[in-house]
């Protein structure tokens, strides 16, 4: 059985205090300073929740026009390549660039339009776990991945079912079958869902529906790493069964398409 060490709840309390809102800086240096001891101690990752609540990401309650475009960007699913591409619209028709936010809860994918990259689970997650591995001690979730890789994923909600919770809004609580359904149903309405392994091509062909003039896609940040052995695929893949199972259907229907 997996166990989750994330506690959303307790955050919640933690970030609704006046601090959040940046009205009082000085009180926000002291409570980030607190949740780092708490995390020290306890081995919780409220730090960075704070931090992540304060520049506005995974947050699923925000507005953008029907006009617009929404981009779901889910960490190491090439979303900074495609950021730097979409950042050049002149009509600046695209929401979410440089940001990691979910769907959100106000703006169904049935009357707005959603735009994102999907990846192999597996892929994904081990990717994720080799770039906090690369950076410096103080990078989120480093001594989590430095103590190995179940750690990190016992510590780390990002790696555990995350398109299941940014494809459905559900981003607190642990993903079960009905977020599974409602990610799957809102991906069937996403305008444009990019698959990693094609993402050239697949970029190529959705820009040129928009009369994107470029000369080459890039792939920023990408890394040369040694890929996970069976056991390690094995243990990512307990840990993120509903993303597994949602990228699965997900490829069976767009072939079928």
């Amino acid at each position: 059985m997996v166990i989750c060490y994330s506690l959303f709840e307790f955050d919640d309390r933690l970030i609704s205090l006046p601090v959040s809102q940046g009205e009082n800086l000085i009180l926000r240096n002291i409570a980030q300073n607190v949740l780092k001891i708490i995390d020290t101690v306890f081995w919780t990752d409220f730090c960075v929740k704070f931090h992540n609540h304060q520049v506005g990401f995974h947050d699923p309650a925000y507005r953008f026009e029907k006009s617009e475009i929404a981009f779901i960007h889910i960490p190491k699913s090439g979303g900074t390549s495609l950021h730097k591409l979409l950042s050049q619209d002149e009509q600046s028709k695209f929401v979410n660039l440089n940001m990691h936010r979910p769907i959100s809860r106000l703006c169904n994918p049935q009357e707005y339009r959603y735009i994102t990259v999907i990846r192999n689970p597996v892929e994904r997650v081990w990717s994720y776990y080799q770039m906090v591995l690369r950076n410096p001690p103080g990078f989120p979730y480093k001594r989590f991945a430095e103590n190995g890789l179940e750690c990190f994923l016992k510590h780390c909600w990002e790696v555990r079912n995350m398109a299941c919770r940014y494809y459905s809004g559900e981003i607190k609580r642990e993903p079960n079958v009905t977020t599974l359904d409602l990610a799957l149903n809102n991906l069937k309405d996403f305008l444009c869902v990019i698959e990693f392994d094609y993402f050239q091509k697949e970029v190529a062909e959705f820009l040129a529906k928009y009369n994107f003039t470029i000369s080459s896609i890039p792939h920023e940040r990408k890394r040369n790493y040694a890929p996970c052995d069976h056991s390690e695929r094995t243990l990512i893949y307990e840990y993120n069964k509903f993303d597994m199972e949602m990228f699965a259907i997900w490829k069976e229907q767009s072939i079928s398409h």
